[in-house]
């Protein structure tokens, strides 16, 4: 599902600098994850500062797919103006730590985007008339993450 006007988006890139399919990480090293905003509208938008985005990542059981949270954190938007199509991207590194500074087992993780939310723009034009989209779902929140020995 898209959410109107903006669709949300979350990446693990390789070695912390190409995006990829591949979800491989070496134990121990740095993880680039990459958030992408796209608006979806006809219209030209401005982000505004006060939304902030929350970052789960889980460990999966692989014997029942559960899910265990690790680590959550927050990354900041700046405001940011989006003509119709445009999209930003907000990137970070994660250090395969948990919430308690220990570094995570081998295994595999998802990397998700926590929903819903509140997103905070005005339309270009309309200084002063803040809106809000409330994204309940989107089909890219979720990224799946192996640590491995590679």
């Amino acid at each position: 599902m898209r959410n109107y006007p903006f669709d949300l988006t979350v990446f693990v890139k390789n070695d912390a600098s190409n995006t990829s399919s591949e979800a491989f990480q070496p134990y121990g090293k740095n993880v680039g994850i990459q958030f992408t905003i796209r608006n979806v509208s006809e219209e030209a938008l401005t982000l505004q500062p006060t939304t902030s985005f929350t970052i789960d990542i889980s460990r999966r059981n692989t014997i029942d797919g559960s899910l265990t949270l690790v680590w959550s954190g927050q990354i900041d938007s700046l405001e940011a103006k989006f003509a119709s199509g445009e999209v930003h991207s907000l990137d970070f590194l994660w250090d395969q730590k948990d919430s308690a500074g220990k570094q995570v087992p081998f295994g595999e993780y998802s990397v998700e985007i926590k929903l819903p939310m509140s997103i905070s723009y005005t339309k270009d034009g309309e200084k002063g008339t803040l809106q809000r989209e409330d994204a309940e779902s989107a089909m890219l929140t979720s990224f799946p993450l192996r640590i491995s020995a590679q």
